[in-house]
């Protein structure tokens, strides 16, 4: 089950290797305001106009780069007020981990000019909706203020900091003016703190694959919406990430009533569209879910409300045409190969019973206006349970008045998260193939599932790694082939401001823990996805030979294997993530590993990448020093 992120999330979990140092760094993407403007051309790259989420303010100021007025390089950003009434402001969330910021020193530093230091301001504040509402920057734990003296002339730098007093969900920083013709110019913006950095996970040697000798007859990957943290460098990143783990990735996105508020269709869809276009370029597979009921934790299994809160109680005919509307425009911006109509539907019918023909009927009319795509598989899925006893036996349409939906269905799908008492199941002979047998002769299809990591309740990773290899085994050899596995997340999340029962199952779901350490679960991920994918309807892809870097981090240097051995000498390129070529490491002929230095590299993130079309593996790496 997924839901739009409340406030933010991340936990206290020490899990980084020991003999990675954290070392203080600038985590402001863009403070100088050079790298231009983002993918959609309508603001500097990686800054927002406003909160995304919230209210536009565009009418209330505007923004300009302004190549006349710079502290330093050739551009500052230049922010013109045309109210009294309100703040205008660009934001920025920061590109690190924040679970461990409690009593932890950030530093906030910038160079501003102004026409009027009394409506001009600039923030860095961490937010934690678990903590009392201060009432002037939210839950906060911790901020500081900057703003320009009344004798300040010319740029003048601006310095302050703040030690967070407790975990955070986010960073946020925001550069503001106020009261009509206020000007501002700002450059140099950096904040600096030791945000914890991923370690290099266990041996790879002793984590087993669990397909073992089987062919993988389906796709395999995660879900789009939970990146390593909540910039927007994190999601630009994330198709390359599950890159690594699958050649699928879920894109999920909640229905914002387009139609209905006389909005574009695609308003609201922003994030989700930039994740499965950048998916589209490396070659990812793409499914898409489009949720009517999940925007809420508080509110599961009831229809999402409008955007500004306005109730949507229930599914007439004119509500239904505004979901199909925007689904159909979802599907030709996305193109993908699966389409769900909706997330764990059955959970509606529970708490809506008497709504649930008028599903079925939104399920025909989906149906319809997607025939357009001959090619595309439209379904929608339940949790488990609604299909499946905990002891293995099936249930019938009287049971379950959910089974009614599966003649409108191309595939069997489902859901699966474990209590611990559910984990009975894995001992079950052919558990997560029975659903199966509800409609025989139709695909199974898994969009969503996984298993805590944690060891609060007797969870562990080696428990999640027996849940993982138990479906895949279970689902491996089925005829018609299963068409996806796709798990939940590919970072630990924690919930903060959700309620308890979310944060409890489904805070260490990720293939990743909170710092970006790999998990035992990423490695099997990683030895399926080096599997070629084939069988009855699915032309095979090529072997790829897959890379490993460790450690990675890397401080100095670090070893680069490839999994297999080559006659002749093979080119390794490493890319930053701008996909700039920086450097090209050979490989020896018949060799199957090489050292590489990294020390005169910047630190950052980059990519590995091995051989040319359809011959190619890739690794991210992070640089440190």
């Amino acid at each position: 089950m997924r839901v739009q992120l409340i406030g933010v999330c991340v936990v206290s979990l020490i899990v980084s290797s020991p003999s990675v140092r954290a070392q203080p760094r600038d985590v402001v993407l863009n403070g100088s305001f050079e790298n231009g403007l983002a993918w959609d051309g309508l603001r500097p790259q990686y800054w927002t106009v406003g909160f995304p989420g919230e209210a536009p303010i565009d009418s209330l100021g505007t923004w300009d780069l302004d190549g006349t007025a710079a502290a330093s390089g050739t551009v500052s950003l230049h922010l013109t007020s045309h109210t009294t009434e309100e703040w205008y402001f660009l934001a920025q969330a920061l590109d690190a981990p924040t679970f461990d910021l409690e009593g932890k020193e950030v530093s906030f530093s910038l160079q501003v000019k102004t026409n009027d230091s009394t409506g001009v301001y600039a923030l860095v504040a961490a937010f934690n909706p678990d903590v009392p509402d201060t009432g002037d920057f939210g839950s906060s734990v911790g901020h500081v203020i900057l703003a320009p003296s009344p004798s300040d002339s010319g740029f003048t730098r601006l310095e302050g900091s703040f030690v967070a007093w407790d975990a955070a969900a986010a960073l946020a920083l925001v550069l503001a003016v106020e009261g009509n013709g206020t000007e501002a110019w700002f450059d140099d913006v950096a904040v600096i703190f030791e945000p914890a950095v991923p370690g290099p996970g266990p041996d790879w040697s002793e984590v087993e694959d669990p397909l073992g000798g089987q062919q993988r007859t389906f796709h395999l990957g995660t879900v789009s919406e939970l990146a390593r943290n909540l910039s927007e460098a994190a999601y630009e990143d994330l198709p390359l990430e599950v890159s690594e783990a699958g050649d699928m990735i879920n894109v999920f996105t909640h229905i914002q009533w387009n139609s209905l508020r006389g909005a574009p269709l695609l308003e609201g869809h922003d994030r989700p569209l930039q994740i499965a276009s950048r998916a589209e370029a490396l070659g990812l597979s793409r499914m898409l879910t489009f949720d009517f009921t999940h925007d809420d934790p508080e509110g599961v299994g009831y229809i999402n409300p409008m955007p500004d809160g306005t109730p949507v109680t229930a599914l007439t005919g004119e509500v239904r045409r505004a979901y199909v509307d925007e689904l159909v425009a979802l599907v030709e911006a996305v193109a993908p190969e699966i389409v769900s109509v909706g997330i764990e539907t059955n959970i509606f019918q529970t708490f809506c019973p008497g709504q649930w023909p008028d599903f079925l009927l939104m399920m025909q009319e989906a149906r319809a206006a997607l025939s357009v795509y001959p090619d595309l598989h439209v379904t929608t899925y339940c949790t488990l349970d609604a299909v499946l006893t905990l002891d293995g036996r099936v249930l019938s349409p009287q049971e379950s008045p959910w089974l009614q939906v599966l003649p409108y269905c191309d595939s069997v799908a489902y859901s699966f998260y474990p209590q611990l008492a559910d984990t009975t199941v894995l001992h079950i002979d052919g558990y997560f193939a029975r659903p199966q047998l509800a409609a025989p002769g139709t695909p199974l299809l898994i969009p969503e599932f996984g298993c805590r990591s944690d060891t609060a309740q007797g969870f562990s990773e080696s428990l999640q790694c027996r849940l993982l290899s138990k479906v895949v085994q279970d689902v491996a050899s089925l005829e018609p082939h299963t068409e996806a596995v796709i798990w939940f997340a590919l970072y630990d999340f924690q919930y903060l401001g959700a309620p308890p029962w979310f944060k409890e199952n489904f805070a260490t779901l990720g293939l990743r823990d909170y710092a970006g350490t790999p998990k035992a679960s990423h490695v099997a991920f990683q030895k399926m996805r080096a599997h070629p994918l084939g069988g009855l309807g699915r032309p095979p892809i090529p072997e790829i030979a897959s890379i490993e870097a460790s450690p990675n981090p890397c401080d100095g240097a670090c070893t680069i294997r490839l999994a297999a051995v080559f006659p002749g000498q093979r080119d390794l390129h490493v890319y930053d993530m701008a996909g700039r070529l920086h450097t090209t490491v050979p490989v020896p002929p018949a060799h199957h590993s090489v050292r590489w230095t990294t020390a005169t590299m910047p630190i950052g993130a980059y990519l590995i990448r091995s051989g040319n079309g359809d011959d190619t593996a890739h690794a991210l790496i992070t640089v440190i020093h």
